[in-house]
């Protein structure tokens, strides 16, 4: 079965945008997106919410 992603859109502007742009420009993270997965599972996992595996 393919994985239907879905594109949300989010507007990031002032502080959060200022993270996410250091993130990426220090090479902790390839994207935005990227960083912003990693802040969604670390929020998973800190409230225990399983990921369910398609």
């Amino acid at each position: 079965m393919k994985n239907k992603a879905k594109i949300i859109p989010i507007k990031f502007d002032g502080a959060l945008l200022e993270i996410l742009d250091d993130l990426v420009e220090s090479g902790l993270y390839s994207s935005k997106a990227e960083a912003i997965r990693a802040g969604l599972r670390l929020l998973m996992e800190k409230h225990e919410i399983e990921v369910k595996k398609r």
